[in-house]
C-alpha cells in the first residue's frame, strides 16, 4: 500500500467516524415544558405538575417557577400529566406524546377552587314517649 493510499484510507475513515458522531450524541430523552395560568392570565407559582409514564408507571415531577413555566426531561413515550395547586381544581391532560430530542409544550389554566369544610354537631335532647290511647 502506497503512502497516498494510507493516507485515503485513514482520511475516509475518519470520516466516516465523525459523520456517525452526531448519531451518539444526540440524546435520548424529550422535553416537556409550559406555563401554568389561572383563568385570569396570571401566572400560577409554585403549581406541581407531576408526568406519569403510561406505559411503565414511572412519575416525574416539577414546580412552576415564579414566572409559572415548568420543564420536565424526559424518556420518551406517551404520559398523562397532572397539575395540582392549592386553591385550584385539579387539571389531568392524558397522551401527551414525548419524542426523543423534542420539546413538547403543554400549558395548563387552572380554574379556581372555592372548599368549605363544615362541622355540624347535634345533641340529642331527652324526651319521654307517652302512651297514649285513640
Amino acid at each position: 500500500m502506497t503512502c497516498r493510499s494510507r493516507v485515503l484510507t485513514a482520511s475516509l475513515s475518519l470520516a466516516v467516524l465523525a459523520a456517525g458522531a452526531p448519531l451518539y450524541s444526540q440524546t435520548a430523552e424529550g422535553r416537556l415544558a409550559g406555563v401554568v395560568r389561572d383563568a385570569t392570565g396570571a401566572t400560577v407559582p409554585g403549581a406541581t405538575i407531576t408526568a406519569a409514564n403510561q406505559a411503565t408507571g414511572a412519575t416525574k415531577a416539577a414546580s412552576a417557577a415564579a414566572d409559572g413555566s415548568y420543564a420536565l426531561s424526559l424518556a420518551p413515550g406517551t404520559y398523562t400529566l397532572t397539575v395540582t395547586r392549592t386553591s385550584f381544581a385539579r387539571q389531568v391532560r392524558k397522551e401527551v406524546k414525548v419524542e426523543p430530542g423534542a420539546t413538547q409544550t403543554a400549558d395548563f389554566a387552572l380554574e379556581a377552587s372555592v372548599s368549605e369544610e363544615i362541622t355540624v354537631t347535634a345533641l340529642k335532647r331527652e324526651s319521654t314517649i307517652q302512651e297514649v290511647s285513640f
